[in-house]
């Protein structure tokens, strides 16, 4: 089985998790890996007062994950509000004041993370954040449901959540999850759901929606 590996966003604690990415994906999958990222890698909310961001260079990516599939930008503060001509509603800004900030760079990294892929020719992608833990390996046979995308449950409630941390799935599913990014300013058009806190149109909230109103995929 040929496997994409997808890695999109902030690096944060890339170098602590990438041991178990390599035990248990690269190592028993061989993937083709991908990644798009900012290039201050950033620090994780757990590690509190610590300031453990460095810069980082296309180049050493390339090395590090052994790929030439590497897309690295320098980050702006104004991509929390807007990246070119997709802006996050004021509404949404005072329904989830700092929980939205995470929306616009996570979905942007997805599509251009997805972009690099330029032909189908995999039989299974896994898309992750470089800073996720993976603490088991993968049983790929799990995943063989056409049009499905697969999360962790333990990280996100499928009742009112899509997780975004990984994700797996075929070109398909795969493809349309990647496709928030385009459709944000059709979202936001109405960017508190039915008014529910669970329907806001934000993060994991706004990935259910995208699958919710497909007629296609699960």
């Amino acid at each position: 089985m040929k496997v994409a590996l997808l890695l999109s966003g902030q690096l944060r604690t890339y170098k602590s998790t990438f041991v178990n990415l390599k035990k248990f994906i690269i190592d028993p999958l061989s993937p083709d890996i991908y990644l798009s990222t900012w290039s201050e890698t950033g620090s994780s909310h757990k590690e509190l007062f610590f300031n453990n961001s460095e810069i980082i260079s296309k180049q050493y990516l390339q090395d590090f994950y052994n790929t030439p599939y590497v897309n690295v930008e320098k980050f702006d503060s104004i991509f929390f509000d807007e990246i070119g001509d997709i802006k996050v509603p004021e509404k949404l800004k005072i329904l989830e004041k700092s929980n939205y900030k995470g929306t616009l760079p996570m979905f942007y990294h997805m599509k251009k993370c997805f972009d690099l892929v330029e032909k189908n020719n995999y039989d299974l992608f896994i898309r992750m954040r470089p800073d996720y833990i993976i603490n088991e390996e993968l049983d790929i046979n799990s995943f063989k449901t056409k049009n499905t995308l697969y999360f962790n449950s333990y990280d996100a409630n499928p009742e009112w959540q899509v997780g975004d941390k990984i994700n797996i799935g075929d070109f398909d599913v795969m493809n349309y999850s990647c496709s928030v990014f385009q459709k944000l300013n059709e979202y936001w058009l109405n960017p508190e759901g039915d008014g529910s806190w669970e329907n806001h149109r934000v993060g994991e909230k706004l990935f259910k929606y995208h699958f919710d109103i497909s007629n296609k995929y699960n």
